[in-house]
């Protein structure tokens, strides 16, 4: 008998400690720190920096990881030929 009443206790536990969880529901991951982002290049036909997404990318030259960028590209057609588009580290 005193096993029946254990298992009982436990049982119960069990459905407590779960009822608890599913009502919280799973915590998500913390966010990331964020990155500042100050330079901001932008390519578009008018207007922008740039007319090429190939010359834009090339224009930055001191790019890290605590100097990051941003490349804003607009709406169009851009043909970048046979050069092809180097991401930098």
């Amino acid at each position: 008998m005193k096993y029946i009443i254990q298992l009982i206790t436990l049982f119960a536990l069990l459905f407590t400690v779960n009822s608890a969880l599913a009502r919280n529901g799973p915590k998500p991951p913390p966010a990331p720190e964020p990155v500042n982002m100050m330079n901001v290049v932008t390519v578009s036909a008018e207007n922008g920096d740039y007319t090429s997404p190939v010359a834009a990318i090339n224009s930055i030259t001191n790019a890290a990881e605590d100097n990051q960028y941003v490349i804003q590209i607009g709406p169009g057609v851009y043909n970048i030929g046979d050069t092809p588009i180097v991401m930098q580290p």
